[in-house]
């Protein structure tokens, strides 16, 4: 795909959101970033850089949303009918008479102001990117296997223990979860805008459960612990 995704920041915020880039050029995800701090050809810059994206990141932080050229950089995309995705990099509080508050009125945010959990919200901001743009492409960090660990035709079918422990640990790891047991992305997508206000473990109960249910005897505990290994979370398996 030749459209970028452009990281939108204030300067003051230069730090973490050229880290969250990084990561997203990492998982074969071509953006377009100010990393020079264009000043003067400020409009005709920015301008061009949303032309050459379909997706917009927002950078969010109190000196982003009171920033003028931030607000034209967010406005124009949104008048482009660029997709937008906001994301936290500062604790902030976005008043309902802002411009911020309009441009992302029911869209879903991202939060990266806890660091401990930096690299989870990378996974969701990349899968949020595929599934935008209707791809499949993993998370740089899945591993891949040759073929199963285990031997699916041995195998007793899961138990409500074994879809408990996934639903209280799996977390924002779901999807990449929910594509290793051949959920399609449209499939994924329902599960979320469906489910998403419930909570996120409402979310994980009803692709986990439902996979359970579409599969009957075929939802095999280690069909269940070759996918969880393959989204390297041993960890789980290890107590399927």
């Amino acid at each position: 795909m030749d459209s970028k995704v452009m990281v939108s920041y204030c300067w003051h915020d230069k730090d973490l959101a050229r880290k969250i880039n990084k990561k997203l050029n990492e998982s074969e995800i071509e953006t377009w970033i100010d990393v020079e701090d264009m000043g003067g050809k400020l409009y005709s810059g920015m301008s061009q850089a949303i032309a050459k994206s379909d997706i917009v990141i927002l950078c969010m932080s109190d000196s982003y949303k009171n920033s003028d050229n931030c607000e034209k950089e967010a406005e124009l995309a949104d008048q482009r009918k660029k997709t937008v995705i906001p994301i936290k990099v500062a604790k902030t509080v976005i008043p309902d008479d802002k411009w911020s508050a309009i441009v992302c009125a029911g869209l879903i945010w991202i939060d990266f102001t806890d660091e401990d959990v930096f690299d989870e919200k990378i996974r969701e901001l990349v899968d949020r990117i595929n599934k935008e743009r209707g791809e499949r492409k993993p998370f740089a960090g899945n591993v891949q296997t040759d073929g199963p660990l285990t031997d699916p035709t041995t195998s007793p079918t899961v138990t409500v223990d074994d879809l408990e422990i996934v639903e209280k640990s799996i977390g924002q790891e779901w999807k990449r979860l929910g594509r290793q047991l051949e959920y399609t992305e449209a499939e994924l997508t329902a599960i979320d805008i469906d489910n998403y206000k419930l909570g996120l473990k409402e979310v994980v109960s009803k692709m986990i459960r439902g996979w359970k249910e579409n599969n009957g005897k075929k939802a095999t505990k280690s069909k269940l612990k070759d996918a969880l290994v393959a989204v390297r979370r041993q960890d789980l398996a290890d107590q399927i």
